[in-house]
């Protein structure tokens, strides 16, 4: 019989605890490696397609919104300030869209009379375009009448 010293007996344990925990490992890295290589690349592929569409969807929807805000309507407007408009009165200037101070439209009116100014401005109060029109300013001269609309912009279409 062989006498082992309790030195030498610590020594196997911790050899055989290696050995174990070693097995382990190779099996845990073969057992990492074989899944890697069987799992399809569906899911990432799927990912990417995703993400790269979600771009352009959120790219689309920016410039809808921009599209949105720079519609600002000047045939339709154009076209009721012309319906409205009577012989004796005649535009000098007329500026459709956003203004620096916030006005939608800024016209320069002439007539050879105030109050055919203040009628029309009146008619085109009625339509969605021009519920916020005012006179800004209003000269009246040598028979002549000038005069300075401005309408905010309220109605979104």
């Amino acid at each position: 019989m062989e006498i082992v010293n309790a030195e030498e007996i610590k020594t196997r344990r911790w050899r055989r605890i290696c050995q174990v925990l070693g097995g382990l490992l190779i099996f845990e890295v073969a057992a990492l490696v074989w899944l890697y290589a069987t799992a399809p690349q569906l899911p990432v592929a799927e990912h990417d397609l995703a993400k790269a569409q979600q771009e352009q969807v959120e790219t689309e929807l920016g410039r809808l919104q921009l599209a949105r805000q720079e519609d600002e309507h000047p045939v339709e407007a154009m076209s009721a300030m012309l319906t409205f408009k009577p012989q004796n009165v005649g535009l000098v200037k007329v500026s459709i869209g956003k203004q620096g101070n916030g006005d939608y439209l800024c016209m320069t009116l002439q007539s050879d009379s105030e109050q055919a100014v203040r009628d029309y401005v009146a008619s085109l109060s009625a339509n969605d375009f021009f519920r916020t029109m005012r006179i800004a300013n209003i000269q009246a001269e040598n028979g002549s009448c000038t005069a300075e609309v401005v309408a905010r912009r309220e109605v979104e279409r």
